[in-house]
């Protein structure tokens, strides 16, 4: 990773941070022995996506990155504010669920996304399959203060296409604030 590293650390503590903000509610759907730590890793992530589009499609809540913190911040005192949250996952923490467990997913997780930069980094071009629309897409929510975004294709009309996946992108690299030419590989 070299001089990339810190962009590296930033990328998994942003996606790591959002499984833990959505850990206690995990846990409520799926009481495993780790708490529902692995299914906060992906929910997390997809709620925000989730919220962020409902708010920000209509125009209720700008696409910048202060509003997306705005609405880390809230869920995160949302759901560690619960009493009925807090209470019985703090119970469960301290007798069932096994720290050994979490700490294993983690570095599973810390280790493909280091072993999947490091397969991008061998040919980071933008030479082939969908690359370029990917990229075009994420550049426009990049830039895009409003959902959706201006389609890069289409001059004055906004992106009509599915992109599920281009939004959670976008949110995250908005959040983690790098820039999509560093992020887009990671």
């Amino acid at each position: 990773l070299g001089s990339d590293a810190s962009y590296f650390l930033v990328w998994w503590l942003i996606w790591t941070l959002s499984g833990l903000i959505f850990w206690p509610l995990a846990d409520r759907f799926i009481p495993t022995a780790d708490g529902g730590f692995a299914l906060a890793k992906i929910l997390g992530p997809i709620l925000i996506t989730l919220t962020v589009t409902w708010l920000c499609t209509p125009g209720f809540l700008p696409f910048t990155r202060l509003s997306l913190l705005a609405v880390f911040i809230a869920a995160a005192i949302l759901i560690w504010g619960l009493p009925q949250f807090k209470r019985k996952f703090f119970e469960r923490i301290s007798s069932d669920i096994n720290p050994r467990l979490i700490i294993a997913e983690e570095l599973i997780f810390a280790l493909i996304l280091l072993l999947w930069t490091f397969a991008r980094g061998l040919k980071p071009e933008l030479d082939s399959l969908e690359k370029m629309m990917n990229i075009g897409f994420i550049n426009s929510l990049w830039r895009s203060d409003t959902l959706p975004a201006l389609d890069m294709w289409f001059a004055g009309g906004t992106i009509n296409y599915y992109y599920g996946g281009h939004i959670l992108t976008a949110i995250m690299m908005k959040i983690s604030n790098i820039q999509t030419q560093i992020s887009y590989n990671l």
